[in-house]
């Protein structure tokens, strides 16, 4: 079974219409879905399934996100597509243009295995939270899947000290739910960098994104054109996963003035 993680489309009709500090680097940036077409040549497929891990679109119209799951559709004909909310996302056009309800946790099956998926979005928490109705719901979604191989998805990083931006907040409850369940990993976006780690003893992986990288300077953020995405296959042998990113060197789109969180 192959399937793909991608993260961070920020994806936008026309990025002039685009809104806040990062406009120009929106402007500026290679479209998602011609990013992901240059990393598909060296990803092959055909994939079984794909897995977004949120920011489908930076804020965004009905029109933006039923145009990225057309432009998706198009790419992985017949491939279930699977994604949750990330901080950019709202609700309203996610539910008109991307046609699901904003949900808070959900289980889809593929053969063998299970994916649940997190949605750690709150407004009033730019970074993630993890609240616990989810624990809630997440207890009972693994409990419906019992001892199936699964994977958990969310947008936000969870790992200290893996970037610059603080992860997201949980109950100590949720670090358990985890430890103690038959997770195989974790996948996630948020960072726009991709990583490695481990969180509660399960692996977990974070994908770079189709839209552009940030690395904090002294004063300023240096934003540039750099996509990665996650090549997965799951099979008797166990998860494997690998990073694919672009080969070329990262051609720079704007250095920004921004709060640098630590």
């Amino acid at each position: 079974m192959k399937f793909l993680h991608i993260s961070d489309t920020h994806f936008l009709r026309d990025a002039e219409d685009a809104k806040g500090s990062l406009r120009d680097v929106l402007v500026r940036m290679t479209p998602p879905l011609e990013q992901l077409d240059k990393l598909l040549e060296a990803a092959g497929g055909p994939f079984d399934f794909v897995l977004h891990t949120g920011d489908l679109c930076d804020g965004g119209s009905a029109g933006d996100y039923r145009a990225l799951r057309e432009g998706l559709e198009r790419r992985f004909p017949g491939a279930p597509i699977h994604a949750v909310p990330g901080n950019h996302d709202r609700e309203g056009a996610w539910r008109d243009g991307w046609g699901e309800d904003f949900f808070r946790v959900k289980a889809a099956r593929f053969g063998e295995l299970a994916i649940v998926l997190l949605n750690s979005s709150d407004p009033k928490h730019p970074d993630g939270r993890i609240r616990e109705a989810d624990c809630d719901l997440l207890e009972r979604a693994l409990a419906e899947i019992g001892g199936r191989p699964s994977i958990l998805l969310l947008h936000h990083h969870l790992i200290p000290g893996q970037f610059t931006l603080p992860t997201a907040v949980y109950p100590e409850r949720f670090r358990r739910i985890v430890a103690e369940s038959n997770l195989l990993a974790l996948f996630n976006g948020h960072t726009h960098h991709a990583h490695a780690g481990a969180f509660a003893g399960k692996p977990c992986y974070t994908a770079g994104s189709l839209s552009f990288r940030g690395t904090n300077r002294e004063t300023a953020v240096a934003f540039d054109d750099f996509a990665a995405i996650n090549r997965c296959r799951f099979g008797p042998e166990g998860l494997f996963v690998e990073a694919i990113s672009q080969g070329a060197k990262p051609r720079p789109l704007a250095d920004i003035a921004l709060p640098i969180r630590t």
